[in-house]
């Protein structure tokens, strides 16, 4: 079955753009190999992410991503089946944008200090965070 699943989290210490080049290089080989597709978001020390395959691929994947030493704090929305992928071009699509982006572009952020990504009062739902990746994608 297809499905979905969307998550946030905050990483553990800021990432360069060395160590998130090196984490989306793998991530593409892997969900390549597996057939997963997605979108990750990078923010003020936050990850957001949508994970699009087979229900048992992206469990075992998201198991990985759970016992990975990069965040905590992780906050699953739910896995949800879906009869198409929404990043389907993507083996894994990546955002990046910089604190005025997300001022612009997200009612009510606010730096990570004061509410970040992860926070439930940011992004209360699967929705809202996978209208935040879509639009991310689409910037």
């Amino acid at each position: 079955m297809l499905c979905k699943l969307i998550y946030a989290s905050r990483a553990v210490r800021p990432l360069d753009d060395r160590v998130l080049t090196d984490l989306l290089g793998a991530a593409r080989v892997y969900n390549e190999a597996q057939e997963i597709t997605g979108m990750l978001l990078y923010a003020d020390q936050s990850f957001v992410q949508i994970l699009e395959g087979e229900q048992s691929e992206v469990s075992r994947l998201f198991a990985q991503i759970k016992v990975g030493l990069r965040h905590h704090e992780i906050r699953e929305f739910g896995v949800e089946p879906i009869a198409a992928r929404r990043f389907q071009d993507w083996a894994m699509g990546f955002a990046h944008p910089d604190r005025d982006w997300m001022r612009q572009n997200i009612e009510g952020y606010r730096s990570i200090e004061e509410l970040p990504l992860w926070s439930q009062s940011l992004i209360r739902n699967a929705q809202e965070a996978e209208g935040l990746l879509s639009i991310c994608a689409a910037a």
